[in-house]
C-alpha cells in the first residue's frame, strides 16, 4: 500500500504525535506527550467508543486493531478483550507499542497494510480508528475490508472509524460539479503525495499524512457484498464535547 511510506517515517520521527496530533504536543513542542499521558488520552477514548459497541453488541473474546500505531488504544482494549492483535504497517510504531506495553494478553504484529497475518475465522472482533482516512484512496480500502471479512467468525463485528460524506441530491447538476472538482484536487494531491514519497525514500524530512473521504452509499453495499449484515453508521464523541467520529459497524452473516 502506497500510504505506508509515511507511516514508516512517522514510526521513526514522531510516533505518539503521528497517532494523536495535538497541536503542540510534537516531540519537540511546547506540550510533548509523555507516555502516561498518551496512554490515559486512548483509554479515555476507548471508553467512549466501548459504550457505542456495547450497544450494537460485540463478543469480547478476540479482537483486532488495525493500524495500532504506538498502542494509544490497544492497551485499553486489552483490559475489555481476552486477547488483543495490534497490527501496524510501521517498524517503527509497533517497535514503541511492545516496548511501552506488557499487558500478556496483546500481540503486536507487522503487517503489508492489506492482509493481517491470522487465520480464517479467528477472531470476534475489528477495530480501528485514523487510519482510514489516511490511505491514499478509498480504493485502498478495499483489500482491507475484504480481510476483515476474511478474519471474522460468523456474527463477530467490526467498528471502524473513517470520515464519511453523503450528497443531498446524488443525480443534481450540483452533485455532479463538486464530484468533478474534487477528483481534480485529488489529482493534484496525489501528485503531492508522490513527489512527498520520493523524497522520503531518501531519507529527506517530508511529512505527509492524506485525507481520504469515504462515500456512505458506496461503503454500506461493499459491506454487504463482502456478507456484512447489520450495516449501521453514527457519530460519536469519544469524549465529552470532543469533536464527532463517523463510525461504520457491521456484523458477519452466517
Amino acid at each position: 500500500m502506497r500510504s505506508n511510506a509515511e507511516w514508516v517515517f512517522w514510526g521513526k520521527t514522531d510516533p505518539l504525535w503521528a497517532v494523536a496530533s495535538h497541536p503542540g504536543r510534537e516531540r519537540h513542542g511546547a506540550n510533548p506527550w509523555r507516555d502516561a499521558d498518551f496512554y490515559k488520552n486512548g483509554d479515555a477514548d476507548w471508553q467512549g467508543f466501548l459504550r457505542h459497541w456495547q450497544q450494537f453488541g460485540v463478543d469480547r473474546e478476540c479482537c483486532v486493531e488495525i493500524g495500532c500505531g504506538a498502542g494509544r488504544m490497544t492497551k485499553a482494549l486489552a483490559h475489555t478483550f481476552g486477547h488483543v492483535h495490534g497490527v501496524d504497517v510501521s517498524p517503527g510504531m509497533i517497535d514503541y507499542a511492545r516496548a511501552h506495553i506488557n499487558e500478556p494478553n496483546i500481540s503486536f504484529h507487522l503487517g503489508d497494510g492489506e492482509r493481517f497475518p491470522l487465520p480464517d475465522a479467528s477472531v470476534t472482533a475489528v477495530f480501528s480508528t485514523h487510519v482510514f482516512q489516511h490511505f491514499e484512496s478509498v480504493a485502498d480500502s478495499v483489500p482491507v475490508f475484504r480481510d476483515v471479512a476474511r478474519i471474522l467468525r460468523p456474527r463477530g463485528s467490526l467498528m471502524i472509524h473513517l470520515p464519511l460524506y453523503m450528497y443531498p441530491h446524488p443525480t443534481s447538476r450540483l452533485t455532479r460539479f463538486v464530484r468533478t472538482q474534487y477528483a481534480a484536487r485529488k489529482k493534484m494531491a496525489d501528485a503531492v503525495a508522490a513527489w512527498k514519497r520520493w523524497q522520503l525514500k531518501r531519507n529527506k524530512n517530508a511529512p505527509l499524512m492524506r485525507g481520504t473521504y469515504y462515500d456512505v452509499d458506496w461503503l454500506y453495499r461493499l459491506l454487504l457484498d463482502l456478507g456484512m449484515e447489520e450495516v449501521q453508521f453514527a457519530m460519536v464523541a469519544a469524549q465529552p464535547g470532543a469533536p464527532l467520529h463517523s463510525l461504520v459497524l457491521a456484523r458477519k452473516g452466517t
